[in-house]
């Protein structure tokens, strides 16, 4: 990694607390290491990052259309990207582009490498077509049905956050052979720990017969699963185990949890914490016993790492990349996805079994650290993006080679 290519990334609303532009502002600092990287957003954060420079956009906003403004939004923004992309690369060229997002690699990055010759990588947030009927608005899943096939079949480099994104790579049209599994990083400090705090967490002993604390951290929509989570908490009160939950998080379906809870006669044993600064999140973490993540759909949950790196142990159900990090016996439980009985059975084992739940605590940070570290991360990403680089620049030479024969 010596020459100091140039790597553009593209993701909106960078100043925002959302997982994506996190993953985005990592992977700026960390291939600032390697290569020169500039970062393209309609906003950035208040504080710059080290070594990246930044290329603010200014698309038109169609937010006066209230619930309709998210695909004539999405489309702005990419469009807006493509151009002001365009001008830089006259100026300063470009190695590659990293998209994050299926409509920014359709849209901006594709007739940039059709134009200009520049490849581009997909960083895998999500799949469409993985995700349960009612996640968006039928506009939007018209609209990412639309694109994310073309973003896929065009990509030189496919970043899969899990074996289960790379196979929905895959099966959306993705060349096997530009699919790499480069599951996202953990920082303590995004959540306001250090290296000491982590080492505090594992330590702790729960005496027996506590109740258990249970904490879920996410959007409050239908892919997450919170209602199922909900409906094993109302087994756990019929079978008199004793348990508290802490929901932190927003979305769409706050007010039917909310009638759920209340008709459950859950209102003492639930809280609802709202959403809160990522930096206060550690605290929240290791109060919890175990962190549910009951989703229908999830390429890799960030609350995953977050959960185990702070050393609490994750009740996880068995789809996307969740398995992929979750190990039964070691780090947590697998469950069945969409079945409360075995969310609920799970949870009532562990506190009955206290010597079982201590042991899965004691193992939680070391099965994600420092395997999934940003740096540790960040240098995988760099030699697959080094890798597709020589590749890219050795098809050009070949093509060269054969005009003129």
């Amino acid at each position: 990694m010596s020459d100091r290519s140039h790597i553009v990334i593209i993701c909106p609303a960078c100043s925002g607390m959302g997982s994506v532009s996190g993953v985005a502002l990592h992977h700026a600092v960390e291939l600032s290491k390697y290569f020169r990287v500039t970062l393209v957003s309609d906003s950035f954060p208040d504080t710059g990052q080290t070594g990246v420079e930044f290329l603010k956009v200014t698309p038109r906003r169609f937010d006066y259309l209230r619930r309709f403004c998210h695909v004539p939004n999405e489309y702005s923004f990419a469009t807006s990207v493509r151009h002001d992309i365009e001008m830089m690369h006259k100026d300063n060229a470009i190695d590659m582009t990293i998209c994050h997002g299926h409509a920014v690699a359709t849209l901006s990055a594709k007739p940039l490498k059709e134009k200009y010759g520049i490849p581009y990588a997909l960083v895998t947030h999500g799949d469409i077509f993985d995700r349960p009927k009612g996640t968006y608005d039928w506009r939007l899943t018209v609209f990412y049905k639309w694109l994310t096939p073309t973003a896929y079949r065009n990509a030189d480099l496919i970043l899969a956050l899990s074996p289960h994104m790379a196979a929905c790579a895959i099966k959306g049209g993705s060349s096997p052979g530009v699919v790499k599994v480069v599951p996202n990083g953990i920082d303590p400090a995004d959540i306001g720990l250090d290296e000491n705090t982590l080492q505090v967490r594992g330590k702790r002993e729960r005496k027996k017969n506590d109740p258990i604390r249970l904490l879920f951290v996410g959007r409050l929509s239908v892919e997450k699963g919170v209602d199922i989570l909900i409906r094993a908490c109302k087994i756990l009160k019929e079978r008199n185990v004793p348990f508290s939950l802490d929901v932190i998080g927003t979305g769409p379906l706050k007010k039917a949890l909310d009638a759920m809870v209340v008709e459950a006669h859950l209102a003492d044993r639930i809280t609802f914490l709202d959403k809160i600064e990522r930096r206060l999140l550690g605290t929240h973490y290791q109060k919890a016993d175990l962190v549910c993540v009951p989703s229908v759909s999830d390429p890799l949950p960030t609350v995953v790492l977050e959960a185990l790196l702070t050393g609490v142990p994750v009740l996880g159900s068995d789809v996307g990349g969740i398995p992929f990090i979750v190990e039964t016996g070691k780090n947590g439980v697998i469950v069945p996805h969409l079945d409360a009985s075995p969310t609920a059975d799970a949870i009532e084992g562990l506190y009955r079994n206290n010597e079982v739940l201590a042991y899965l605590t004691e193992n939680a940070c070391a099965s994600v650290h420092p395997r999934f570290l940003w740096d540790t991360v960040g240098q995988r990403i760099g030699s697959a993006i080094e890798e597709t680089l020589a590749r890219h620049r050795h098809e050009l030479l070949s093509s060269e080679l054969r005009f003129v024969r």
